[in-house]
């Protein structure tokens, strides 16, 4: 169980890695709009990454059976950065 918890854990920390590629160059293009249009990364979404770089800092504190909890709400959080994501990049 603690093995399959770490497994889960480095494999979303290179998730989590990934998302910050990609966040890093949304709010490099935001500036660069908002130079010339005013348009920037949507307050929604700024918060839902906030909220999902928490709820992992939490999941990695976490042991026990806090754990599963943990767990559910790092995937909550994630599901709503993908969706507050396509809305920021539609």
């Amino acid at each position: 169980d603690q093995r399959w918890r770490q497994r889960y854990v480095t494999r979303m920390d290179r998730t989590m890695d990934n998302w910050s590629d990609k966040v890093a160059m949304a709010y490099d293009k935001s500036a660069d709009a908002a130079a010339t249009t005013g348009e920037t990364v949507s307050e929604e979404f700024s918060e839902a990454w906030d909220k999902t770089r928490a709820e992992f800092r939490n999941l990695k504190r976490a042991t026990g059976d806090k754990w599963d909890d943990a767990k559910l709400a790092f995937e909550r959080a994630m599901d709503d950065l993908e969706k507050s994501w396509d809305k920021a990049t539609d």
